[in-house]
């Protein structure tokens, strides 16, 4: 941690003044190592950077010091723009940003700072809003700001914009990514004023490879301020590691007691009293009312038949068994919730009103809940094209595990905890898992099994107009510079598969 700032830090003094801007402890600024490296490096100068740091080291106060201070310059006229990966984080960060920069900022009316999601476009006040690319403000999942590019007329000069892109790894992600890389690929075009990467698990050398294609400033800190306790449990063993020890894995046998199945396992860790609130992370949305009802049903509470909560208004079935679990301070999350439960079950959390959640991964979306303990119901997902059961990823592992131990909470450290069998396990996944230095490699998704379908898309949406608009889109790609950068024939391997998606798509009059 640091006690002061950076002597050439450039926040503008109105939010010097505000502690929602600037921790301090004893009235003296409070900052992350992160956080103070990305001041020094310029982020509140202008300056585009792409900031590599773990889970909860305040990457998204970095952020919003990055477009605050651009907002708050105003010369000339600009805009700023937050991207995230899940409706859940884009509703909760233009609540926080609604809140806190509106009157700092003096940005004008309400419709100055808007929400844009698959489900809504909205502005501060709740009104519907038709043009979200004139707000100052806007928060907004990756794919809609794609969406409203398009809609709009491809940009090609963001001078004028701050662009903050939350989870960047996401580019990687094998159903979303080539969206995202088409997005950035676009915004990178378009040269904004300033451009703010954040992420959790990218390596090393992806960071550089992402910083270079990019063309931002890398800062990486790979340390966390509040420190983690992984543990495996085995029926046999216990296999353990904690942040502050980075060299060593312990292995132990089992003390007798120790539970090694789900519910057990909970409830062991509800009874101690110690990292709550805890939550379960579900693989499947059926697991998180499986795991729910099991554990409620374990100690005696009524789940049916319950009158609904005074607050919820849908009658849907996870109305009806949050009105059973809620008052035993136990809740769930997932993408089934309606908008309105959704938002009571976080300010419950928030406000330390639930003691444990089963959840999906919509509650590790970079979404920030004083959470102490993690638990995974399960550490493996359907595959439809393998059709097998496999371990997600270390770097998604990751990410859920660090929503516990965060910054600003009053937990010492946070634990995380994951189940195996002694034998059959995969190996490698749990021994990554173990290790949060381990990051998967950065796979772009662009590349030429996709071809067809991609340049289908980018001449449907106007960004590209003809074969040769098309070629350098596709070599403006974050997939095309790093097969530059690592093939010995650069991309001399596209250009069969280039030539027989254009083919295609002229063959079926889509191109000219």
């Amino acid at each position: 941690m640091k006690t002061s700032l950076p002597s050439n830090h450039g926040l503008p003094s109105v939010l010097l003044a505000r502690p929602e801007f600037l921790f301090r402890h004893n009235g003296e600024p409070s900052l992350t190592d992160v956080q103070w490296e990305a001041l020094n490096t310029g982020i509140a100068r202008g300056e585009s950077v792409l900031v590599l740091a773990p889970t909860s080291t305040g990457k998204t106060q970095i952020g919003i010091w990055a477009f605050a201070s651009w907002l708050f310059a105003r010369a000339p006229r600009r805009r700023a723009v937050y991207l995230v990966t899940h409706r859940s984080l884009a509703n909760q960060k233009f609540e926080e940003f609604r809140r806190v920069l509106h009157e700092p900022l003096d940005i004008g009316s309400s419709s100055h700072v808007v929400l844009a999601t698959g489900d809504r476009q909205v502005d501060a006040n709740g009104v519907q809003v038709t043009e979200p690319l004139r707000a100052t403000l806007l928060v907004a999942t990756y794919e809609k700001y794609l969406g409203l590019l398009c809609g709009s007329g491809i940009p090609t000069d963001l001078h004028d914009t701050c662009l903050v892109a939350d989870e960047i790894q996401i580019l990687g992600d094998k159903v979303r990514g080539v969206n995202i890389e088409v997005l950035l690929t676009l915004v990178r075009q378009a040269t904004p004023g300033q451009f703010i990467g954040l992420s959790a698990v990218l390596s090393p050398h992806d960071g550089q490879a992402l910083a270079d294609w990019l063309q931002l400033q890398l800062v990486r800190v790979p340390h966390r301020e509040k420190h983690l306790h992984y543990e495996c449990r085995t029926p046999s063993k216990r296999l353990s590691f904690r942040t502050e020890n980075p060299d060593d894995i312990f292995e132990e046998p089992l003390t007798i007691g120790a539970a090694t199945e789900l519910q057990p396992l909970i409830r062991e860790l509800m009874n101690t009293g110690h990292g709550k609130p805890i939550v379960v992370f579900c693989m499947r949305k059926k697991d998180v009312y499986t795991g729910c009802r099991t554990y409620c049903e374990s100690q005696g509470y009524q789940l049916d038949g319950v009158p609904l909560l005074g607050n919820l208004t849908a009658d849907t079935p996870e109305a009806a068994l949050l009105s059973a679990t809620m008052p035993h301070r136990v809740a769930i999350h997932c993408a089934d919730l309606v908008e309105e439960d959704r938002l009571m079950v976080e300010a419950a959390l928030a406000n330390q009103n639930v003691d444990l959640v089963f959840a999906t991964s919509t509650l590790a979306a970079g979404v920030n809940f004083p959470l102490g303990t993690a638990i995974f119901y399960s550490w493996k997902r359907w595959n439809s094209d393998r059709q097998l059961r496999e371990p997600i990823s270390a770097g998604e592992f990751h990410n859920m595990a660090g929503r516990c131990g965060r910054m600003g909470t009053e937990h010492g450290s946070g634990h995380v905890v994951f189940l195996a069998n002694d034998e059959g396990y995969d190996y490698t996944a749990v021994r990554s898992y173990l290790n949060p230095d381990h990051m998967d490699d950065l796979q772009s998704q662009v590349s030429p099994r996709h071809f067809t379908r991609l340049i289908l898309q980018l001449a449907a949406t106007n960004m590209v107009n003809g074969e040769e608009d098309a070629r350098a889109f596709l070599r403006a790609t974050f997939g095309a510079s790093r097969e530059l950068r690592e093939n010995a024939s650069g991309l001399d391997h596209w250009k069969p598969p280039f030539q027989d998606a254009l083919a295609d798509l002229r063959a079926w009059t889509f191109l000219r």
